[in-house]
This record gives structure tokens, C-alpha cells and sequence, in this order.
């Protein structure tokens, strides 16, 4: 599920949205010539809905660890039964893991590179 960044997209007809790949119907808000409007409750309540819809299905994923996708890209993210599909079961983590050792193993500068990252 997206974490909050720090940026925020305006489109060019004044829409506030959480980044410049999300649909205009899931906008914040919006900037005119006069105001911004923006209903910080309104933006809580939609978010948690649709935290609320997924966090069964994110909870059972084996791979929430490194999960990377926007809940803006799930399908029929606007119904009751939204499907990921970065959902993993058990088999689809091993099966993923094992190919990201197997790479691993076969290109050892990768992982020398990728010891040599600092995290902050």
C-alpha cells in the first residue's frame, strides 16, 4: 500500500493528487485562482476505507515486507472485493525468492553492490 510521501501532483486544471499517475477521480482537492480547497477528514476517511478493504488481504501476503504497490493500481480498487495482483501465498514467495537467489548467485557483482549500499 502507498506510504505518504513528501510530493503531491497539481494537474494543470488545478487537481491536488498524491502523485501524477493516479486517476483525477481520486483527487484530494483542488487549487483555484482564489483557494485551495482540501477537506483533510474527507481525504482520512476515503484512505482508511480503502485501508480497511485491504488490510485482510495485505496481512495474509508474504510479500508485504518488499510490497512496492500503490492501492490506486488494484483492481476494482472501488469495489468491496479488490484484488491485488502483487498478492503473493506462500508458494508464490518461494517461488519469487528463489529466482532473486538464483540471480544472485549467478551475477555475484550484484550482490557485491548491493552490500556496499549504506542504509539510512
Amino acid at each position: 500500500m502507498p506510504s505518504f510521501h513528501k510530493k503531491i501532483y497539481i494537474s494543470c486544471d488545478g487537481k491536488i493528487l498524491p502523485c501524477e499517475k493516479v486517476s483525477h477521480k481520486y483527487a484530494l482537492g483542488e487549487v483555484t485562482d482564489k483557494c485551495v480547497n482540501i477537506n483533510p477528514e474527507l481525504i482520512a476517511e476515503k484512505y482508511n476505507q480503502i485501508f480497511e478493504i485491504l488490510n485482510h488481504q495485505c496481512n495474509r501476503c508474504h510479500g508485504k515486507m518488499f510490497c512496492g504497490k500503490c492501492f490506486f493500481f488494484i483492481d476494482q480498487i472501488d469495489s468491496n472485493h479488490p484484488k491485488c495482483n502483487a498478492y503473493m501465498d506462500l508458494k508464490d514467495f518461494y517461488y519469487t525468492f528463489g529466482k532473486l537467489l538464483g540471480i544472485l548467485e549467478h551475477t555475484p557483482s550484484i550482490y557485491n553492490n548491493i552490500l556496499k549500499i549504506k542504509l539510512s
